[in-house]
């Protein structure tokens, strides 16, 4: 799975980069309050 994710990765941009965070985040249900979920918010408003 690394490998793939990797692969997906060196494709993307930094904007792309985030926005897939953003889909996964919300695929594996990550709380919105937690830190990693402040920290993808924080870097999509820089």
């Amino acid at each position: 799975m690394h490998h793939h994710v990797a692969f997906l990765q060196r494709g993307l941009g930094d904007d792309e980069k985030l926005m897939a965070l953003s889909i996964f985040a919300f695929y594996v249900g990550l709380d919105p309050d937690s830190p990693i979920a402040a920290a993808i918010r924080t870097e999509a408003g820089s």
